[in-house]
């Protein structure tokens, strides 16, 4: 005969950390956001008038990025959690090294889940910022990368000297 009322254990759940992992990611960005807004500096001016020249759709690639990257690192860093509490609801017998592991990683998933974000953060400004730097100054880009592309290819037909082979006679005295 069946129960009325059914008394075991709901299957355990983590998603409420990602709820408020995401949460906390979403209002860090909504802060830097206002802080930018509210700045008086050249830069961050510059940095508006980029956004607003449509500027704002590599945005639409970094911030998930981001959040895709961070969710994944929350997942590999709850994973002993979630495996222990399944094993534990399951009734398996759990090993008492990885019961400890399991502990421990409980006990500092608010401390390791901070630092994940600020690294990721970090990282993702030290990797976007040069690229938005270069995009927003694409005359000054264009031309670096012509200038560099320019002197690897003379240096590399013409030699050190600017003389070669003789091939390129003509450009021996104007090479700087």
């Amino acid at each position: 005969m069946k129960p009325m009322v059914d008394t075991s254990p709901a299957k355990p759940r983590l998603a409420g950390l990602y709820l408020r992992n995401m949460i906390a990611n979403i209002t860090g960005n909504l802060i830097i956001v206002l802080l930018n807004t509210f700045t008086p500096i050249a830069f961050f001016k510059d940095w508006q008038n980029f956004l607003l020249q449509g500027g704002w759709v590599l945005l639409v690639v970094l911030i998930p990025t981001v959040f895709t990257t961070a969710i994944v690192l929350q997942y590999r860093i709850q994973r002993p959690i979630s495996i222990f509490r399944l094993q534990i609801h399951l009734g398996n017998e759990v090993d008492d090294n990885f019961q400890k592991q399991a502990r421990r990683r409980l006990l500092n998933l608010p401390v390791l889940l901070a630092l994940t974000n600020l690294i990721l953060w970090t990282v993702a400004s030290i990797v976007f910022m040069p690229v938005l730097y270069f995009i927003s100054n694409k005359d000054t880009c264009f031309i670096w990368i012509r200038d560099r592309c320019t002197h690897a290819h003379l240096d590399r037909n013409l030699g050190p000297g600017g003389v070669g082979n003789g091939r390129y006679r003509y450009f021996s005295e104007g090479i700087d």
